[in-house]
């Protein structure tokens, strides 16, 4: 897939998903780190994509809890909820994975009330 798209998301996604699975954080971390700074660049394309959202998100977070602690963590934490995934549910609100990710968060975050909100 990224032979004819090196841009492909789901793509970028599972090669992540596979360094962590071979245990070789490093580069994990850079490729999260590539698909945010994508996202970034494209933002005006890929934020009418919920799917896309959804992936840059999951990306962000494995990004953010690898760099970041304490204080900056959970705005870090927050913004992904607010600007990619409430985004993936306005782009597409039969989006439920956005709604998945949410609440997995807040349940992450011990915020049962939040989190029974989203999963339902």
């Amino acid at each position: 897939a990224l032979k004819l798209d090196p841009d492909h998301l789901l793509a970028r996604w599972t090669v992540g998903r596979l360094h962590e699975a071979r245990g070789e954080a490093k580069e994990a971390d850079q490729t999260y780190q590539a698909i945010v700074e994508h996202y970034n660049t494209n933002a005006a394309r890929l934020g009418k994509d919920a799917e896309a959202l959804c992936l840059v998100g999951q990306a962000a977070e494995k990004y953010y809890r690898a760099h970041a602690r304490g204080q900056e963590l959970a705005e870090q934490l927050n913004d992904l909820i607010n600007e990619l995934y409430e985004k993936a549910l306005r782009v597409d609100p039969k989006c439920w994975q956005g709604a998945w990710l949410q609440g997995r968060m807040f349940l992450a975050g011990y915020r049962e009330g939040d989190a029974r909100k989203e999963l339902n």
